[in-house]
């Protein structure tokens, strides 16, 4: 009866100290990964985006600051959703969620080892490569879309011009 006792007043202390160490762990994990810089590299890469829509020639002025006023209130709100002391804890759970502690050992052997490293420093040139790639590809695709786009409105105005 004591040992049931004991393992009763035991086992909670021990399954919170087994959390506790998967999180320093995820924590580690996360650094080594430089989480927080590619938290931030994404930020950029939105108001890179935003900005990039802005830049069109033949825009009027007025319109002009109409858009920028917009873009900085549209960037002031993904920059507080994308702040790390928000994404963290919830980066934190999603790993704890997906990954056993055996599991994420396996993953920091592998990003403390010098491959581990190299991914980590490359992966953001990796990234912006492969977002261009895609932009690229989908731009190169931008007629047909457009054509696509002109149909489609003028499908809906001949639907409207029908309705009573």
């Amino acid at each position: 009866m004591r040992r049931l006792l004991l393992l009763s007043v035991c086992l909670p202390a021990l399954l919170l100290a087994d959390e506790a160490a998967k999180r320093t762990k995820i924590d580690q994990l996360m650094g080594l990964m430089n989480s927080e810089a590619l938290s931030r590299q994404m930020l950029d890469q939105a108001r890179q985006n935003i900005m990039g829509q802005l830049n069109r020639p033949n825009t009027p002025p007025e319109m002009q600051a109409i858009e920028q006023e917009y873009s900085e209130k549209v960037l002031a709100i993904i920059a507080k959703s994308l702040d790390w002391s928000i994404l963290k804890p919830k980066m934190a759970a999603i790993y704890d969620e997906t990954f056993s502690e055996s599991e994420i050992d396996g993953i920091l052997t592998f990003y403390q080892s010098a491959a581990g490293r190299a991914f980590v420093l490359k992966m953001p040139e990796l990234m912006n490569r492969s977002m261009k790639m895609s932009q690229d590809l989908i731009e190169a695709n931008a007629p047909q879309i457009r054509k696509l786009t002109d149909e489609m409105v003028q499908k809906l105005k001949a639907q409207a011009a029908q309705q009573p």
